[in-house]
């Protein structure tokens, strides 16, 4: 014959299983049911259903949320295999018994594997489990003996096994309000009362608050106020055999209101806190319940409240755990906007950087410009005069060949006297002294010129060998005129034979000029009040394998506290608006990019001294230092 059961999977995911019995199985969420589904959607009979010889059938008992089968609501239908069965919120699945599995045992018998299982993932399937299958069997040790010791022992059993049931289902991972319920129920039914509640104390307005009952007498709630704060007021259990005719309660209204005779309440409670009450009463019998009873609701109301606050830290730690995760999200979500605006920022940066940059290059060029002007505008103001005075004499000449052309023509007067012929040796060396002159101001501004070539700011950087003696002394006769303008006297100590250094040769022009930029601007910034001689000195040496070049000056200074800023981008201690801090970043960038280093040293007699060391890749001999200088235009 086909066995069937019925398969639940509650909402944690836990498969339940019930087997389908021959004859008729209660199904509900009250004690005693033959399969109890602990859910408050479930009524406490809910539904019936019949297996008589495989033809199911299920009956809906009057629930309150209805018994649907395949989705459609019915009171009574047959069953198929496969059949969904909602009661509530709870569905199950109607389900051919696959065969058990079996195991022989040393007799060679075969005996079904029992299907307890280790673990109990839930009340219904504990509650199953417990009654099923016993510790031990009170009727194996009485046997049939009657009388009031063996009734004592069976009502003790039954209140272990009850507290034992109560303490599975509060130890399970159930909500804490099914577990409540269910425990609710237990106490009710084992102790046959007519009425029970659980009144947990409302942490806000410190006042008991029913939120869990049991009554099977129709109508308005049964609680005895005057027995409840009893318990409350006084941290004692309260046991009354006729609450009407009990002295400490028979003057209460809510006592004679609800005709209450046999209660009891006792605390629900742990070591370190009172949570509330467990209250159970019957109205129609008294002495209804009895010591035992209390001594049994008292070990209830422990465990309750033990489960109570298990449950509240529980739910503390789920509330910190979310809290944190979310904190965790925000947190996340804030770097990474951050790194999103922090990435822009820097780009911003890198752009603003290079504007700067080029600002300060602008600047470099400016002064360029001014340096530059004033050493054009010298040669020029020298050229221009002897240009006019070739031009008085050439006039001058030209008379005195027209005038030596008239007397050679004039051979009859053979008289003539050698003095009177003119005298072409003296306008002819001024022509030629002056045009001397005019060709070295056109070489000082084709020197000009060359620089400002040199000052091209389009990357042409390559690395070559470097004459360093000749670019500094180039660079000195290049800004001589800005030096003569600003009363600085230039002194050079230079290391002989001269070094050649394999660099960029403009990073080099660059890095040099932006040192005696800083230099001379630190000069021109010297108050009046001081020492009126304003010196520069640069100089160069060997340091090892190494070339140090010093360029020192007498100016107003770097602070001490300064000079470890000095080389940072757009550092400077200027005041006006005559650069922005990248002379020496761009010195410092050059000795980097070439191994070298860069940095401040004292140098007696000066305020301040710039130290550049470079690697050098061989000094020259003085043949080599020898140039060969083209002979002039004009002898």
């Amino acid at each position: 014959m086909t066995e069937f059961e019925l398969v639940l999977q509650n909402r944690k995911g836990d498969i339940l299983r019930f087997d389908v019995p021959r004859g008729s199985s209660i199904l509900g969420r009250g004690s005693g049911i033959d399969m109890r589904i602990l859910d408050p959607s479930v009524s406490r009979q809910h539904a019936m259903i019949s297996n008589e010889g495989g033809a199911l059938q299920i009956r809906d008992l009057g629930s309150k949320n209805g018994t649907y089968v395949n989705g459609e609501p019915v009171m009574k239908k047959e069953l198929a295999s496969d059949d969904l069965i909602t009661l509530g919120t709870q569905s199950l699945r109607l389900k051919e018994k696959s065969s058990p599995s079996v195991e022989i045992d040393e007799g060679g018998g075969v005996t079904p594997v029992s299907q307890a299982r280790m673990f109990v993932s839930s009340p219904q399937e504990l509650i199953s489990q417990i009654e099923e299958a016993n510790l031990f069997s009170i009727d194996d040790l009485l046997g049939t003996k009657e009388g009031p010791k063996a009734d004592a022992i069976r009502q003790q059993h039954e209140s272990i096994k009850s507290l034992y049931t109560i303490s599975n289902i509060l130890a399970s991972d159930c909500d804490i309000a099914v577990k409540i319920q269910a425990a609710l129920d237990d106490v009710v039914d084992h102790l046959s009362g007519e009425c029970g509640y659980v009144l947990l104390i409302d942490e806000k307005t410190k006042r008991l608050v029913p939120l869990y009952s049991c009554s099977l007498v129709p109508g308005q709630a049964t609680i005895s106020k005057s027995l409840t704060e009893t318990v409350i007021k006084k941290r004692v259990s309260v046991l009354t055999d006729d609450a009407m005719a009990d002295a400490r309660f028979s003057s209460s209204e809510s006592v004679s209101n609800l005709r209450i005779h046999s209660a009891l309440a006792v605390p629900i409670w742990t070591e370190d806190s009172l949570l509330g009450v467990l209250y159970v009463s019957h109205h129609h019998k008294v002495a209804w319940f009895d010591k035992r009873h209390l001594s049994y609701a008292s070990s209830v109301g422990k465990q309750m409240g033990m489960a109570i606050k298990r449950d509240s830290h529980l739910r503390k730690n789920q509330a910190l755990v979310k809290y944190l995760g979310n904190i965790r999200k925000v947190l996340e979500q804030k770097i990474k906007e951050h790194s999103a605006h922090l990435k822009r920022s820097l780009a911003r940066q890198e752009q603003v950087i290079e504007r700067l940059i080029n600002s300060e290059s602008v600047h470099t060029w400016g002064f360029f410009s001014s340096a530059l002007a004033r050493r054009i505008d010298k040669p020029l103001a020298i050229l221009m005069p002897r240009l006019r005075f070739i031009a008085k004499y050439a006039e001058t000449l030209e008379g005195m060949c027209e005038q030596y052309s008239d007397i050679a023509s004039s051979e009859a007067d053979s008289d003539v006297s050698r003095a009177a012929l003119p005298d072409f040796h003296g306008p002819v060396g001024k022509i030629r002294e002056t045009l001397l002159v005019c060709q070295a101001e056109v070489q000082e501004v084709q020197l000009a010129i060359k620089y400002l070539h040199a000052f091209d700011f389009r990357d042409r950087s390559t690395t070559e060998k470097v004459d360093v003696n000749e670019k500094i002394e180039a660079l000195i006769m290049f800004l001589g005129v800005e030096f003569e303008h600003s009363s600085i006297e230039v002194e050079t100590d230079l290391f002989e034979p001269p070094v050649e250094l394999r660099c960029d040769e403009l990073g080099l022009e660059h890095a040099l000029f932006g040192i005696i930029l800083n230099s001379l601007e630190s000069l021109n910034q010297k108050p009046p009040s001081h020492d009126s001689r304003r010196s520069l000195k640069i100089t160069t040496q060997k340091d090892g394998d190494n070339l140090a070049i010093m360029v020192s000056d007498n100016g107003i200074g770097i602070p001490e506290d300064a000079r470890t800023k000095a080389f940072d981008p757009f550092f400077t201690t200027k005041e006006d608006t005559c650069g922005i801090g990248l002379g020496l970043t761009k010195a410092r960038s050059f000795a980097l990019d070439h191994n070298g280093r860069i940095g401040f040293e004292d140098v007696e007699g000066f305020e301040t001294t710039v130290r550049l060391v470079l690697p050098l890749i061989s000094v020259k001999s003085r043949s080599e230092t020898s140039e060969h200088r083209p002979q002039e235009a004009i002898q």
